[in-house]
């Protein structure tokens, strides 16, 4: 029902067009849009409420990680390097009990694997659980990458799209 039409000039070109009522069409619109804002945050549900470390020796990238997990509403007890996660056990140590894992564990890596795994393996046992595990690092470094595969982790490559670890952390919890 929209009045369309044509102009074309041999040699030169053509234009088609089409009259469309702005005013229905912003009426009609607006369900549309709180509709997908209703999805996004239904796809965001996971990730209301949950807990996460984000460790990594730039303090930048663990800022950087724990404001984007914040803004999609976890809570970040810890975002620093290896130190300050270690130095967060032994505070609670004195207490004899496992400390509360958080759901989910954002694990910076830009070296060998290795200096990781003992890292979790400290973590986990301090915890007395395993929690979800994401592991960054440098996508052409295989071992992190073989790590991560064997170890049922997820995986982003450096620097970390915002996309893709909220699809990634979504996915996993």
């Amino acid at each position: 029902g929209h009045e369309i039409g044509l102009r074309s000039q041999l040699g030169r070109g053509s234009v088609f067009w089409v009259s469309v009522p702005l005013a229905q069409a912003a009426a009609s619109m607006a369900p549309v849009v709180q509709t997908q804002q209703q999805e996004a945050l239904q796809q965001d549900a996971p990730l209301q409420g949950a807990s996460a470390w984000c460790i990594d020796e730039s303090a930048e990238a663990s800022a950087a990680l724990a404001a984007l997990l914040q803004r999609w509403g976890c809570s970040v007890p810890l975002a620093g390097n290896a130190q300050a996660a270690l130095e967060a056990l032994k505070i609670a140590a004195p207490q004899q009990t496992p400390q509360q894992a958080p759901h989910l564990l954002l694990l910076g890596a830009h070296a060998a694997a290795a200096p990781v795994q003992d890292l979790y393996q400290r973590l986990c046992q301090a915890w007395g659980g395993r929690p979800q595990t994401i592991l960054v690092g440098d996508e052409h470094d295989a071992a992190l990458r073989r790590l991560a595969a064997d170890r049922g982790w997820g995986f982003l490559r450096t620097p970390v799209r915002p996309a893709a670890l909220r699809a990634l952390a979504s996915q996993m919890l």
